[in-house]
């Protein structure tokens, strides 16, 4: 059977954007290190009989997100979660605004928490970090904006969720990062907590939401034993 788009009712037409950034050989890296090629080795326009690119980059590159394993040993990698679980149905968003290199603690969005729906799984925190990230200064790969560990600890224990998503490059602020390393084990590590883990999706682009999506597809790639992954993520804007 065919079904013609005119068939679809006008209410089941969903609107979707990107939160997740391209990836490009400009794509900022964590405190500048790493190295990022993409790389275009077979050009039609050069006589090749077909174009074809490559990449080398560090898991951790752009848009991804970081599986248990990044900070614990024992914990689950990438290719060990079901499909479904990807999928999020009722996202919060958070907005606060911090100056490069500043931690978000529990006090500061505490009020914000506590009247998320127990049926939230997934906080996407807006800092404006955003604004620094390509503006050709270090504010954004050196300095960033990270969690502090004590909101870590209360999202874990008092929440149900699957992921919180974040638009500086990394849940650890470079200028913090004894901090970030708790703050990450706080979340990923199975070994701290008898609640599941919450899986981080850092360097992700927020500007346009100025209300919570409806849901959230967030894909990483699929890489044996990896302990993240680049990901594309889709809001329903809708």
């Amino acid at each position: 059977m065919v079904i013609e788009l005119s068939e679809i009712k006008e209410e089941n037409i969903m609107e979707w954007t990107y939160l997740s950034h391209k990836l490009s050989n400009d794509t900022p890296l964590y405190n500048g290190s790493g190295q990022i090629v993409i790389d275009q080795y077979r050009k039609i326009s050069l006589g090749d009989s077909c174009s074809s690119t490559r990449i080398s980059l560090p898991v951790h590159t752009g848009s991804h997100i970081d599986a248990p394993a990044h900070f614990d040993e024992l914990g689950r990698t990438i290719d060990e979660y079901d499909a479904d679980f990807w999928i999020t149905k009722n996202p919060a968003l958070i907005l606060i605004s911090l100056d490069p290199g500043s931690l978000i603690s529990l006090n500061m969005v505490i009020n914000d928490l506590e009247v998320l729906s127990k049926s939230t799984d997934i906080i996407l925190f807006k800092t404006g970090a955003e604004k620094w990230r390509g503006d050709g200064t270090e504010r954004y790969t050196k300095m960033g904006i990270g969690l502090d560990v004590d909101l870590c600890h209360w999202i874990r224990n008092n929440l149900n969720l699957k992921f919180i998503g974040l638009d500086s490059i990394s849940l650890s602020s470079p200028m913090h990062r004894e901090i970030g390393r708790a703050a990450h084990k706080a979340l990923l590590s199975s070994r701290d907590s008898d609640s599941n883990p919450v899986l981080i999706i850092e360097d992700l682009s927020l500007d346009s939401l100025r209300k919570p999506p409806k849901s959230i597809i967030a894909i990483p790639l699929q890489i044996e034993d990896a302990d993240g992954a680049m990901a594309t993520v889709l809001a329903n804007i809708d």
